[in-house]
């Protein structure tokens, strides 16, 4: 730790070793969502998430998925994944709609918006509908 008996420069480099330890394990650049697949549907049909956030997508069906998106700037493909088994995206700010389905199973869709403005929105318009009055 940082004390008062370090010389100046040995001081500085330790109070910039901790502010920088803090920034790094504070969490301050991303956040992590979880989207599970059961009975052969997401979990939500969509989640609001910021630039830089990740997803992982959770197979906790008894059948296995494959998880892609075709919308221009966010194209992934996660390929089969077996039951009981996690798959990860990353999301950039180059798309602010991306939609997600399953190969396997074409009715299973959802909605991911990239974007601090949307998730705001579409957060508060969630939110608007359980508020008490």
């Amino acid at each position: 730790m940082c004390h008062e008996g370090q010389g100046g420069k040995d001081m500085k480099i330790c109070y910039a070793a901790l502010v920088l330890a803090l920034f790094w394990t504070s969490g301050a650049y991303a956040d992590r969502y979880v989207v599970s697949q059961q009975d052969r549907q997401f979990s939500v049909p969509y989640i609001a998430i910021n630039p830089g956030d990740t997803v992982d997508f959770v197979n906790q069906d008894n059948v296995t998925h494959n998880v892609f998106s075709n919308t221009e700037g966010a194209e992934f493909n996660l390929g089969k994944f077996a039951p009981s088994s996690k798959e990860t995206v990353t999301f950039n700010d180059k798309t602010p709609v991306v939609d997600v389905q399953c190969s396997i199973h074409p009715n299973m869709k959802m909605t991911i918006f990239v974007n601090v403005d949307w998730r705001r929105t579409l957060n508060e318009a969630m939110l608007s509908g359980t508020k008490k009055k």
